[in-house]
C-alpha cells in the first residue's frame, strides 16, 4: 500500500508540474510550437529544445514526488 501512494504522489507531482507548464505556456504561446521531426532522424523537438531532456525532467520529477510520498508514508507507520 505504501508503494501505491508513493507512485500515486509521483503522479501528483507530475500532474501538478504540468499544469504550472500548461499555465506559463497560456502567458507566452509562441514556446514550444515546433513540433516537426528534425534531422530525418525522427527526433522531436518542442521550441528549440529537443524531447529527450523533457523526458528526463519528467522522470526526475516523478521520482522526487514518489520519494517524498515513500518517506511520508514510512515515518506515519
Amino acid at each position: 500500500m505504501i508503494f501505491i501512494k508513493s507512485t500515486l504522489a509521483g503522479v501528483a507531482a507530475l500532474t501538478i508540474a504540468t499544469l504550472i507548464i500548461c499555465a506559463c505556456r497560456r502567458r507566452a504561446p509562441h514556446l514550444g510550437t515546433d513540433t516537426e521531426p528534425r534531422g530525418g532522424m525522427g527526433v522531436y523537438e518542442v521550441g528549440p529544445f529537443p524531447m529527450w531532456p523533457l523526458v528526463v525532467v519528467a522522470l526526475l520529477i516523478f521520482c522526487g514526488g514518489f520519494s517524498w510520498g515513500l518517506r511520508r508514508a514510512r515515518r506515519h507507520r
